[in-house]
C-alpha cells in the first residue's frame, strides 16, 4: 500500500508537506507492517526519521512536517482500537510458578533425606569398622550407632511413606495445576492459551499471537 497525498490509504491526507507518494507499506505474517519512507520530507516514528522500519498498526507516525497518525488510522480511517489489559495474567503465572517450584521441592526433600539416612548407615558402618580394634573408641561407637541408626532408620521409613504419598498425589496435582494455569493464561478476547512463556515475555510481543489483540502498554 502507497500512501500519501494521492495515496491508497482510507484516511485523506491534504497537508502539503506530505508528498503524494510518501511511504510504502508492506504486512508481515506476525501482524506487524514494514514502512518506507518514499517521501521528500521525511517519515518519524518516536519522533527519528526513519528509511525502513517494522512498526505495528497502533503506532503513530508523522509524515512531513505536521501530519501524525497511527497506521491503522491511514489504513482504514477509523482510530486504532483499545488495547487489552493484561495485567492480572503477572500474577497467574507467578502463581503457577511457585506452585511448580513447591511440587519440585516435595520430590527434592524425598531424595535429600533417603540420601542422608543411606550417609548416617554407611557412617556408623564405617565408624565400627575403623574402630572395632581399639577399645578406647569403644564408646563413641556405640554412641554413634545409638543415635544415627534409629536417626536413619526413621529417615528410610518416612522417605519411603512420604514417597508413597507423592506417587499417589502428585500426579493428580500436578494435572490440577496444569490445567488451571491453560485455562486462566489466556487471553482476555480470544480465550486462547498463551502458552508457558513468561509474562514478561507476552508483554514483549506486544499483542496476541492468535486474535492480534494489543496488550496495554505498561
Amino acid at each position: 500500500m502507497i500512501i500519501g497525498r494521492e495515496g491508497e490509504q482510507k484516511m485523506p491526507i491534504n497537508d502539503r508537506t506530505v508528498s503524494r507518494q510518501h511511504l510504502e507499506v508492506t504486512p508481515l505474517q506476525d501482524g506487524r507492517y514494514k514502512i518506507r519512507n518514499i517521501g521528500k520530507n521525511g517519515t518519524f516514528v518516536n519522533g527519528v526519521m526513519i528509511d525502513e522500519c517494522i512498526v505495528s498498526a497502533d503506532t503513530e507516525l508523522r509524515l512531513g512536517s505536521t501530519f501524525k497518525a497511527s497506521l491503522h488510522q491511514l489504513m482504514t480511517g477509523k482510530p486504532a482500537p483499545a488495547r487489552t489489559d493484561i495485567s492480572h495474567l503477572k500474577g497467574i503465572y507467578e502463581r503457577y510458578s511457585k506452585d511448580k517450584a513447591e511440587l519440585r521441592k516435595a520430590q527434592m526433600r524425598v531424595t535429600y533425606y533417603r540420601y542422608l539416612a543411606t550417609g548416617l548407615m554407611v557412617l556408623c558402618g564405617a565408624l565400627g569398622y575403623i574402630t572395632r580394634e581399639y577399645d578406647n573408641f569403644k564408646s563413641i561407637r556405640t554412641i554413634a550407632i545409638l543415635l544415627f541408626v534409629p536417626i536413619g532408620i526413621v529417615l528410610i521409613i518416612y522417605t519411603t511413606l512420604y514417597q508413597k504419598r507423592l506417587v499417589k498425589e502428585q500426579p493428580d496435582k500436578e494435572n490440577s495445576l496444569v490445567n488451571k494455569f491453560k485455562t486462566d493464561y489466556v487471553c482476555p478476547k480470544c480465550k486462547k492459551f498463551l502458552g508457558d512463556q513468561p509474562y514478561e515475555g507476552i508483554v514483549q510481543q506486544g499483542r496476541c499471537p492468535y486474535c492480534y489483540t494489543l496488550w496495554k502498554k505498561e
